[in-house]
């Protein structure tokens, strides 16, 4: 017998009145966890995006960690680090570079490891309009090319354009071809007299010359000093991939340096945002269980009344309906109400880390979490329901009828 609309929602009334006290409880549980898991879902968003922004903010141009030995070059090069500049006093600063009878001592320089980018992964791109003439680094000048790079101070001291040779003085012959010139930075800093009067100067803020590691390599060799004695940073134009590099170095028992606090302060991030997706799986599965054997329990503690339906001469799908209908809308009822506790969740929260941390953070709402958190406990709603179908479409209403709760 085909159950009329009329008669499906008389039934539906004497099923939501004989379950009252169990739908009350469903529709409980299903609002506390669907708020608590929206606002999780939200905040392992929202937190972890804004703390990751200060982050950017905080380093706008990248972070970097000093390593104090060059003990393992290889590995440095191997870090992923977006450029590498290494610093060794035998090579770079006591290095005198000639042209004809000019010359200039105490000169102190560095040598850059780069990607194969253009112009990109370069010391030098951080300044604007960093090159007055020349070509920029690239990966063939780390191949043995005996090239340099020099200050406009330095080139005009020495009076050596691009395409020019100068020669460092250390005992054996080098040609190094001037392949550009980059311009002077310049910083103000204060000076005292000895009457205790402050007065403002400006200083150069740049490396006198840039080579090669390579080269840098062959000159402590040719002065028999060990490479190993210098140190180097290595540097990322973005702050979060900042941790992978210290990761690697860690892996391959380098020490590092972090003195900006950036790999901690990324790691904090890494770690509020793992705390914050389980957190969110754990309360999602969590419900999901829940809301699944309350489901359950309603289903079975009404069998016997589906089984006079069924016997009464109701189709299956009719029965069917019955059952689900109802839980159906306290589901969908669940969601609303869900939606805007977890709002009020999220300004709690706020208010509690501002009062308790003195953390400013704002929990927004992303609004395809509970559209996500929904359709999780509705494909659990959905597949007891295919599972109670199957099994219902497989039994005779006796058998329910003398079934034993």
């Amino acid at each position: 017998m085909k159950i009329g609309n009329n008669v499906l929602f008389e039934l539906l009334r004497i099923e939501v009145a004989a379950s009252k006290k169990y739908y009350i409880v469903f529709f409980v549980i299903l609002v506390v966890f669907l708020s608590i898991t929206i606002a999780m879902f939200s905040a392992a968003i929202s937190v972890p995006a804004q703390y990751k922004k200060d982050l950017s903010d905080v380093y706008p141009n990248g972070a970097g960690v000093l390593i104090s030995t060059l003990s393992n070059v290889d590995a440095i090069k191997n870090s992923g680090a977006d450029y590498v500049t290494f610093h060794n006093s035998y090579a770079t600063n006591l290095v005198t570079l000639k042209n004809g009878n000019k010359s200039l001592d105490d000169l102190s320089g560095e040598a850059h490891i780069f990607k194969n980018e253009t112009n990109r992964n370069s010391y030098l791109s951080k300044i604007e309009r960093p090159f007055i003439s020349g070509r920029v680094w690239n990966a063939s000048d780390n191949n043995g090319h005996y090239n340099i790079w020099l200050s406009a101070f330095v080139a005009n001291a020495l009076n050596v354009t691009v395409g020019g040779i100068v020669r460092p003085d250390i005992g054996y012959t080098f040609e190094l071809n001037v392949i550009g010139i980059y311009e002077d930075h310049f910083i103000t800093v204060k000076e005292s007299t000895e009457e205790g009067n402050f007065y403002e100067i400006e200083i150069r803020d740049n490396p006198d010359f840039i080579i090669s590691y390579d080269l840098v390599n062959m000159f402590a060799q040719v002065m028999g000093e060990s490479i190993d004695l210098g140190t180097a940073y290595l540097e990322v134009y973005d702050v979060i991939d900042i941790a992978k590099i210290a990761d690697k170095l860690t892996k391959e028992n380098i020490d590092y340096l972090d003195f900006s606090n950036a790999v901690e302060n990324v790691r904090a991030l890494n770690l509020s945002k793992s705390l914050f997706w389980l957190l969110t799986f754990l309360l999602l599965f969590v419900g999901i269980f829940a809301v699944s054997n309350i489901i359950s329990m309603i289903v079975n503690v009404r069998e016997k009344g589906y089984g006079l339906y069924k016997m009464l001469g109701c189709e299956t799908s009719g029965i069917i309906k019955i059952c689900f209908l109802g839980l159906l809308f306290i589901l969908i009822l669940s969601l609303v109400i869900g939606i805007f506790c977890a709002s009020l969740i999220g300004l709690y929260f706020q208010s509690f880390a501002s009062n308790l941390f003195n953390i400013e953070f704002h929990i927004g709402l992303v609004w395809y979490a509970p559209l996500m958190v929904f359709t999780m406990h509705l494909l659990a709603f959905a597949l007891y329901y295919l599972k109670f179908k199957r099994k219902f479409a497989s039994i005779s209403p006796l058998s329910i009828l003398l079934e034993e709760k």
